[in-house]
C-alpha cells in the first residue's frame, strides 16, 4: 500500500483550493487508497475527513502541517502524522498549543517526542531543503543537533517526486550523513488551474492583483505507479520502505467516550434527580396560588425530566442563572419554549407562570425528543463572558469550550473577491454584483449558486461571456463557491463535558481565556457532546444601564403588568429602542391593534411573524366587531385569546388533543410533521388523527376539514412561549420609558453615539424630555440626570477621552467653576489642546464663556500661544467681531457629538427664506419643492459613458436621504453639485425595491434665492433687431429666482420676462452675458 502523506484542503484557508470530496476523487482516480490530511496549524477536516473514509471506502490518514521559525528566524513547516488514537490526540494538543503561543519556534513547545506520530521535513517549506539549497552545511548540522533534542530522534525526510527538481545535492549530502528520508508528496494542487486558483487565493490573503506565476512540480500529485517508479529509478527504495513501514504499523480509530454528558457537583453523594426535586420545593415559593393543579404539573415535568436523564442539565443551567442573579446580569423572562416549564420557573430558569399564560411543557419537552433540550439564554452584550470565566471556572478550563463556525465563500462575495483578485476595478466588480443582485431580488430566501445565476439571468450569463477574462472568473468563483474562507465563533453556542476536551477533540484557545472546538456543532452533536446557548443581547446591556440611573431598591422583576400607561404608549406606536417592536410596520399594526394586556401584546408579537401576518387584517376586523365569527364550543377556551384563529403552534396541539384525545406528545409530534409541509409524512399523520376524531364522535367528513384546517396552520404557528417571554421583556423596557423616560434616553444615548436621534425626537416631546449640551462647569464624565433633563457627559464629545474628562470633573471639584478658554485649556496636555480646545468649543460646553464659538474659535490659537510662551491676544484685549455661521456650527456639533443638539444645519436657510414657503420634505408626497444639502457626491458614469450623479442629502429635519440627478440635469447644475451646498430642489420620489430616493430635475443655489429676496433684478440693455436665442437660452441654463427685465437699446422702458426666464445671477453667467452684449449693458441691482 503506498500512501499519499502531505494534502491541504480549502480548511488552509485561502491556500488550497480543493474540498474534502475533490482530495479524494483525484487520489482515488491515481490509485491511492491511503490519503492524508495535513492541513496548517488545525484539524478543522478531520472528523469530516474520517466520516468521508467510511463512506468512500480508503485508508485515513490525519495529521497536521505545523508551521514555526526556524533558527534563522524564517518560517518553515514541519508535518505531523498520527499512527494511532494517542497520536492523534497529541497532534489535537499540538495544535491547542499552537493557537496559544502563536508562531514561534519549537523549543517554545512542551515536550514534542512521542513514539505514537512521525515527523517528516517537507520539501515545499522544510527548513532542511531551505538550508541545503543554500549549501549551508553547517547549519543543517546544527539543525541535526536541535531537531534530535527536539524530537529525541531525527524526522525523516519528505522527499517529493518532481522532473524539474536537482536531486544532485541531496544525494551527495545523504552518502555521507545519516538522515532517514520517506516519500512524501506535498500536493497542494492537482492541475495548472488549481495552481492559478492558489494565485488568486494568495491574491486575496495579501490584497494584491493577479499575477501568473510558475508553480513547483512537486507541489502537484502524481499518479500512484509512476510516483514510485520515480523513486526506484533514483535509487530511493528506502523512502518508499519508511513509508510502507509507516502505513503498516497505522491503526488510526477514532472514538470518544459515550457518557460525556456533565455531571452537576453534588454533596454526600446526593442524586442529581434528588437535588433537582429539592431546588423544585424551594422554588416553588415563588408561586403564592400554589395548589394540586401546579404540583401535579411539576411532578409530571419531573418525571419527564429525569426519566430522559435531563437532570444535570436543568441544575446546569439553573445554577448559571443564580450566578446570574448574584452578579446582577441581567437576562430576559425565557426565550423560545423553554418558558413552557413550571420545572423551569421554580428554578428561576424563566420567569414566567406557564400555568398563567396556558403554555405547553410538551412544547418544549417530551419523551420522544431527541437530543437534549434546548434552553436558551440571553446575556448583556457587555458581560457575556463573565459567563463563560464561570463555566470555565465551574467545570474546569479543559472541560468547557465555545464552537467553531466557518464562514464560507457566498455568490456575491466570491465573486467580487475572485475579480478583485482578478484585477478588475471597484466599478467592475460592482457590475459583476448589480447583475447579481437582480437575479436575487426574484427570491430573496433562496440561496442561488452562481451556476443558477448563469441559467437563470440572460443579464448575467451575457456578462460572463462578454470576455475570456469575464469567463475566467466566473469559473474561478464556481470552484471557490460554498469552500471555508475563515472560521469564526459560533454566535452562542458552547460545549460543556465531564472530561479534558483536549484530547478528546482538536481545540484552539480564544484570547478572552476559553477554549473553542476546530468542529461545528453538527460533527460535535453526532458525537454526542452538550450544546448549551448563551446569546448576547444588546437590549439587556440597555437594560442595565436603564436601571443604573435608578435607585438600587428598584427590581424590574416586580413591574406591574397591567400599568395602562404603558399600554397606551405601546398603542400609540411609542416603540422606538423597545425590543421587537420598534420597525415601521409593527408601529403601524400596535396602532391598529391597541393592545392592552401582555397576551394582546404576544398576540401583536406573534402576528407580525412572516406566517401569521396575512391574518393580522383579519383578526383586527374581529377584535373591533365588525367581522363576526364563530368558534366551536369545544375550541373555545384554546381559540378565543386570538379570535378563533390558530396563530400559536401550542393552538395546534391542543385542538388536536380536544378533538382528536391525542396526547400533547403526539399532538406535537402532529404539529412537528406538519409543519414541514411533506405530503407523504401528512398522509400518514391524516389517516390516525380520523380514526382518533371518528372514536371521539366526531364524523370522518368533519375531521378531515379539521386535519386540513391544522395542517394549514401547524406550517406557519408562532412558539407563544417565545412570544410571551419576549412580550413581557419589551413590556418592561416600556414601563422604563414611560414611567422614567430621562433614565431610559439617557441610556439610550450612551448605548447609541453617533446614531441618528431623527426617529426618537419625537417621543422626547410626548414625554418631554430635554437634551441639555454639555456644559464644562456641569457635565460630569457620563450623561447625567437633572431637573431640566439630560445633560450630556464631557465623554460624550468626540476627541475627550475618558481618563481627560474625569481630570477636567476632578479639577473643577478642587478649584470651583472655569470661567475663561485659558483656564480650561491649562488642565488639558500641551499636545491635545487645539484638539480638545476645538471640540470643546463646538460641542457648545463652553457657551457659557460669554463669546460665540466663532470668537473662542479665533482665540484658541492666540491663547494657546500665550500659556505657552507668555505673549498672545485674549478676547479682554481685542474686539473680535466674526459672525457666527450656524450652518457650519451645526456640521461641527454633529461631528463631535453624533447629533445636531441646538439647531439644525439649514434652520437659519429656512428662517431666511420664509417668504418662499418652503414646506419640509415630510410633508410632501408627489411634485417636491424642498430645501436640502449635499453631504456627499458620488459622480458615476453611465453605459453610454455619459456623467451622472448619486447624492447624499440632508433635509431642514436633519433626515437623510439618497438622491440621483440623471445626465441632462446633471450637466445643467453640474456647478451646484459640491459637498455642504445648500440647495432648493425640484424632484420626485422614485420608489423600488431597494427603497426609495429623489429624481432631482430643478436646482437653485441658497444664495442665489437670499440675492433675489432682496429685490434686485438683472436687467439687459439688447439690441431687439437681432436674435436674443443665445441670451434667453443662456439665461434657461442657470435658472434661478432673479428677475431679468430687458430694456431695447434705443428705450428707457423695459418689460419683465417671464419666470422661465428667471435666472441665478452667478458670476459665470454674469460674465458670459458681458461678454455678449457689452459689459455696460449688464446691470445687477
Amino acid at each position: 500500500m503506498i500512501g499519499s502523506l502531505q494534502n491541504f484542503s480549502s480548511y488552509s484557508f485561502l491556500e488550497s483550493p480543493q474540498s474534502l470530496e475533490r482530495i479524494i476523487e483525484v487520489h482515488k482516480e491515481y490509485g491511492y487508497s491511503a490519503i492524508a490530511l495535513t492541513d496548517k496549524d488545525h484539524l478543522y477536516g478531520a472528523y469530516e475527513w474520517l466520516k468521508l473514509a467510511e463512506k468512500e471506502k480508503f485508508t485515513p490518514l490525519l495529521g497536521m502541517t505545523l508551521t514555526y521559525i526556524g533558527m534563522d528566524e524564517k518560517e518553515y513547516e514541519l508535518l505531523f502524522l498520527a499512527k494511532n488514537l494517542t497520536g492523534l490526540q497529541q497532534l489535537f494538543l499540538l495544535s491547542e498549543q499552537r493557537s496559544q503561543l502563536g508562531l514561534v519556534s519549537l523549543d517554545q513547545y512542551a515536550s514534542l517526542k512521542s513514539e505514537d506520530y512521525i515527523v517528516i521535513c517537507p520539501m515545499v517549506r522544510g527548513e532542511f531543503f531551505s538550508l541545503l539549497g543554500q549549501n549551508q552545511i553547517d547549519a543543517i548540522r546544527q539543525l541535526h543537533i536541535y531537531y534530535e533534542d527536539i524530537f529525541g530522534s531525527l524526522p525523516f525526510l519528505g522527499i517529493a517526486a518532481s522532473q524539474n527538481e536537482n536531486y544532485e545535492a541531496l544525494h551527495s549530502f545523504l552518502e555521507w550523513n545519516t538522515w532517514p528520508i520517506i516519500a512524501c508528496q506535498s500536493s497542494t494542487f492537482f492541475t495548472e488551474e488549481d495552481a492559478e486558483l492558489g494565485v488568486v487565493l494568495e491574491r486575496m490573503k495579501q490584497n494584491h492583483p493577479y499575477a501568473k506565476r510558475e508553480m513547483k512540480e512537486s507541489e502537484f500529485l502524481w499518479p500512484k505507479e509512476k510516483w514510485i517508479q520515480f523513486y526506484r529509478n533514483q535509487g530511493w527504495e528506502e523512502a518508499l520502505e519508511n513509508q510502507k513501514q509507516f502505513l503498516s504499523t497505522h491503526t488510526l480509530s477514532y472514538s470518544v467516550p459515550k457518557e460525556l454528558f456533565p455531571t452537576f457537583p453534588t454533596l454526600n453523594g446526593q442524586k442529581s434527580e434528588e437535588l433537582l426535586w429539592a431546588w423544585c420545593q424551594e422554588g416553588k415559593k415563588r408561586i403564592p396560588q400554589w395548589n394540586q393543579t401546579y404540583e401535579e404539573r411539576l411532578y409530571h415535568e419531573w418525571k419527564v425530566i429525569t426519566e430522559l436523564h435531563f437532570s444535570d442539565y436543568f441544575l446546569i443551567i439553573a445554577d448559571v442563572l443564580t450566578f446570574c442573579r448574584a452578579e446582577n446580569i441581567k437576562t430576559t423572562p425565557g426565550r423560545g419554549s423553554a418558558a413552557g416549564s413550571l420545572v423551569a420557573y421554580v428554578l428561576g430558569i424563566t420567569d414566567i407562570d406557564p400555568l398563567v399564560y396556558h403554555l405547553l411543557f410538551e412544547r418544549f419537552l417530551n419523551k420522544n425528543r431527541q437530543g437534549y433540550p434546548d434552553i436558551d439564554l440571553d446575556f448583556p452584550d457587555n458581560r457575556r463572558n463573565e459567563v463563560y470565566q464561570y463555566m470555565v471556572q465551574k467545570y474546569g478550563y479543559e472541560n468547557v469550550a465555545r464552537i467553531v463556525t466557518f464562514n464560507t465563500f457566498k455568490a456575491k462575495q466570491v465573486i467580487r473577491d475572485v475579480a478583485k483578485a482578478c484585477g478588475n476595478s471597484l466599478l467592475e466588480q460592482n457590475e459583476w454584483l448589480e447583475r447579481i443582485r437582480e437575479c436575487e431580488a426574484k427570491n430573496r430566501h433562496h440561496h442561488w449558486k452562481l451556476e443558477e445565476i448563469y441559467e437563470t439571468s440572460p443579464y448575467f450569463r451575457q456578462y460572463v461571456n462578454r470576455s475570456e477574462k469575464n469567463k475566467m472568473i466566473y469559473r474561478y468563483a464556481c470552484r471557490l463557491q460554498d469552500l471555508p474562507k475563515n472560521a469564526s465563533v459560533h454566535a452562542a453556542g458552547m460545549i460543556v463535558t465531564n472530561r479534558s476536551l483536549l484530547t478528546m477533540i482538536p481545540t484552539e484557545a480564544l484570547e478572552e481565556g476559553v477554549l473553542c472546538t476546530q468542529w461545528p456543532m453538527k460533527q460535535l452533536e453526532s458525537l454526542g457532546f452538550l450544546k448549551v446557548d448563551f446569546l448576547s443581547l444588546r437590549n439587556l446591556t440597555f437594560l442595565e444601564k436603564i436601571l443604573s440611573y435608578l435607585p438600587s431598591s428598584f427590581i424590574v422583576e416586580n413591574i406591574p403588568l397591567n400599568d395602562e400607561k404603558t399600554y397606551q404608549a405601546f398603542a400609540r406606536g411609542w416603540t422606538e429602542a423597545i425590543f421587537q417592536f420598534e420597525s415601521f410596520g409593527m408601529k403601524s399594526l400596535l396602532q391598529r391593534f391597541k393592545p392592552t394586556s401582555i397576551e394582546e401584546l404576544s398576540l401583536v408579537n406573534a402576528l407580525y411573524r412572516p406566517g401569521p401576518s396575512q391574518f393580522q387584517n383579519e383578526i383586527i376586523a374581529r377584535r373591533e366587531g365588525r367581522k363576526p365569527y364563530h368558534i366551536a364550543p369545544e375550541f373555545q377556551a384554546i381559540l378565543q385569546e386570538s379570535y378563533g384563529l390558530m396563530i400559536y403552534q401550542e393552538q395546534v396541539m391542543q385542538v388536536a388533543q380536544k378533538y382528536a384525545n391525542y396526547t400533547l406528545l403526539e399532538a406535537d409530534h402532529l404539529r412537528r410533521v406538519m409543519s414541514k409541509k411533506e405530503e407523504a409524512a401528512m398522509k400518514q399523520e391524516e389517516i390516525p388523527f380520523l380514526e382518533h376524531a371518528e372514536k371521539m364522535g366526531h364524523s370522518r367528513e368533519n375531521a378531515k376539514k379539521i386535519f386540513d384546517r391544522i395542517a394549514l396552520f401547524a406550517g406557519y404557528g408562532f412558539n407563544k412561549s417565545h412570544a410571551i417571554a419576549y412580550s413581557i421583556f419589551a413590556y418592561r423596557l416600556m414601563y422604563l420609558k414611560v414611567h422614567y423616560p430621562l433614565a431610559f434616553y439617557s441610556a439610550w444615548l450612551e448605548l447609541n453615539e453617533g446614531k441618528s436621534l431623527d426617529a426618537i425626537k419625537e417621543e422626547w416631546k410626548f414625554f418631554q424630555v430635554h437634551l441639555l449640551r454639555p456644559d464644562i462647569n456641569e457635565s460630569i464624565v457620563e450623561n447625567s440626570l437633572d431637573k431640566n433633563g439630560i445633560r450630556l457627559g464631557l465623554s460624550r464629545i468626540k476627541g475627550v477621552s475618558q481618563n481627560l474628562a474625569q481630570k477636567i470633573v476632578d479639577t473643577r471639584k478642587e478649584r470651583g467653576k472655569y470661567h475663561s478658554l485659558e483656564e480650561v485649556l491649562s488642565v488639558i496636555p500641551e499636545a491635545q489642546q487645539v484638539s480638545v480646545g476645538e471640540a470643546l468649543i463646538y460641542s457648545g460646553a463652553l457657551d457659557d464663556f460669554h463669546a460665540s464659538r466663532a470668537q473662542l474659535i479665533e482665540e484658541l490659537p492666540s491663547c494657546i500661544t500665550k500659556m505657552k510662551y507668555g505673549i498672545g491676544l485674549t478676547l479682554e484685549e481685542e474686539t473680535i467681531t466674526k459672525e457666527e455661521n450656524f450652518f457650519y456650527n451645526a456640521l461641527q456639533e454633529k461631528k463631535y457629538l453624533g447629533m445636531y443638539l441646538q439647531s439644525l444645519p439649514l434652520t437659519q436657510a429656512v428662517d431666511n427664506l420664509k417668504r418662499l414657503q418652503i414646506q419640509p420634505l415630510s410633508q410632501q408626497k408627489y411634485e417636491l419643492r424642498f430645501l436640502a444639502w449635499i453631504k456627499e457626491v458620488k459622480e458615476i458614469r453611465t453605459k453610454k459613458k455619459e456623467q451622472m450623479a448619486m447624492l447624499t442629502m440632508e433635509d431642514v429635519e436633519g433626515n437623510t436621504f439618497q438622491a440621483t440627478i440623471f445626465t441632462q440635469e446633471y450637466l445643467r447644475y453640474q456647478h451646484y453639485i459640491k459637498e455642504e451646498n445648500i440647495l432648493l430642489v425640484h424632484g420626485y420620489w422614485q420608489v423600488n425595491q431597494y427603497g426609495k430616493k429623489v429624481i432631482l430635475q430643478k436646482l437653485w443655489q441658497y444664495e442665489d434665492l437670499l440675492t433675489a429676496l432682496k429685490g434686485e433684478k438683472l436687467y439687459l440693455r439688447v439690441n431687439i433687431k437681432a436674435s436674443l436665442y443665445p441670451i434667453y437660452r443662456l439665461l434657461q441654463s442657470n435658472p434661478g429666482y432673479l428677475p431679468v427685465i430687458i430694456v431695447p437699446i434705443d428705450q428707457n422702458q423695459g418689460h419683465l420676462l417671464p419666470e422661465i426666464y428667471w435666472c441665478n445671477g452667478n458670476p459665470d453667467m454674469i460674465q458670459d452675458l458681458q461678454n455678449n452684449l457689452g459689459e455696460e449693458n449688464v446691470k445687477k441691482q
